[in-house]
């Protein structure tokens, strides 16, 4: 008897992607589409622009896309790997899949065995189904060029359906370029309480986390009075050396259009920022924020958040928006794992050029960019609420 593998499932999944049961290679290799000649994945990477060189990178086009990848046998009995051969079947609980995933809109059968299969035992579920040809190899009904175009179209309708009705923005880097400025103040903070300055493991460590986690770190425990007072030194001296330099004080590039895109298509969106009230007041003063965000629902560090996977959830509440119907838009590695963890329906990244490969393959990043002057096109997909 053979069985098949558990469902790879991404956030906020829209669509369930059916197949048969594995084929010999691929249950020996303990992967979804394991044989090389399968065109899956040559598909999914056509479509989505993500690599394929590894497994991993496979299943998180999967995770990053709203999907669910399955089967429908679970167990059967079968010689060698075509779908003609299956005998003794027993299918996978997909109603009960589905029933904790109601964010399914549409489940595509990948080839006849599937769609069979499925209409044979799950033919009451009222759901959105789409026959699509068989990506195997054994498959030669139909041309490779129309195979691929088929299943293209399909991904891009289900693309469509995405829902984001809300958009939840980082401030430090990403709205703001002042990474040298914090490193500035941090590097004098530890020189003049630790006679070193920050290493780059330590700078690391700060991304996404509050003062008072970060001063701990530093300085060990101490009296919460004591860390807080510590943060208004730092954060007063970040201040200064922001305004004491021009050049750098303005949002990036292409933002103030992208805000005004957003206003006046009267989507929600906030900001969700490990910085203390005192800096959200300094950028709300130098960069006239409230043109574009209501301050009483800006997310900062108040002390009642670890970390910003709490901030990300108060953020969407104060928008009155599901968190997995928010875009994010981080450029810390740790703020887009956070992002993940809460479910959020979507991620954009920025950074600079040397980080853009590590991005561009984390879950649910949708895009990775430099700065907002080419963001309008990533937007289409974005529902008024």
């Amino acid at each position: 008897m053979l069985e098949g593998f558990k469902p790879i499932i991404g956030n906020n999944p829209i669509a369930l992607i059916l197949g048969s049961m594995p084929s010999v290679t691929s249950l020996e290799k303990q992967e979804y589409y394991g044989f090389k000649q399968n065109r899956f994945w040559k598909i999914m990477h056509a479509y989505f622009q993500m690599p394929i060189d590894t497994y991993e990178q496979k299943k998180n086009i999967i995770k990053s896309h709203h999907l669910i990848l399955w089967d429908v046998i679970k167990t059967c009995e079968r010689e060698g790997s075509l779908d003609s051969s299956i005998h003794n079947v027993i299918v996978n609980p997909i109603d009960e899949l589905i029933s904790i995933y109601p964010s399914i809109q549409y489940v595509i059968c990948n080839g006849r065995k599937s769609y069979g299969l499925f209409k044979k035992y799950f033919s009451k579920l009222k759901i959105n189904l789409i026959y699509l040809p068989s990506t195997s190899n054994a498959n030669r009904t139909i041309k490779e060029e129309e195979l691929f175009k088929q299943w293209k179209s399909t991904l891009k309708k289900i693309g469509e359906n995405v829902m984001i009705k809300g958009v939840l923005f980082d401030f430090n880097g990403t709205m703001f370029f002042d990474g040298k400025k914090h490193q500035e103040a941090w590097n004098a903070f530890s020189l003049k309480y630790r006679n070193k300055p920050i290493s780059d493991d330590e700078m690391k460590y700060m991304h996404g986390k509050n003062n008072n986690k970060i001063i701990t770190e530093l300085l060990g425990e101490m009296e919460e009075k004591d860390k807080t007072e510590l943060s208004i030194q730092k954060e007063k001296l970040y201040r200064e050396l922001c305004l004491n330099d021009k050049k750098c004080l303005h949002l990036v590039d292409g933002l103030e259009e992208l805000l005004n895109f957003l206003k006046q298509n009267h989507v929600p969106m906030t900001i969700c920022s490990a910085s203390i009230k005192d800096n959200i007041d300094f950028y709300f003063s130098v960069f006239h924020l409230e043109k574009w965000f209501d301050k009483k629902k800006v997310v900062y560090d108040d002390g009642f958040h670890t970390d910003k996977v709490s901030m990300f959830m108060d953020g969407a509440k104060n928008l009155g928006v599901n968190i997995n119907e928010c875009m994010v838009i981080e450029d810390s590695y740790s703020g887009i794992q956070y992002a993940n963890e809460c479910g959020a329906g979507s991620i954009i990244a920025i950074t600079s050029s040397e980080k853009y490969d590590e991005f561009k393959n984390m879950p649910n990043v949708k895009k990775v960019i430099l700065n907002f002057e080419d963001f309008d096109k990533f937007l289409i997909n974005l529902h008024k609420k």
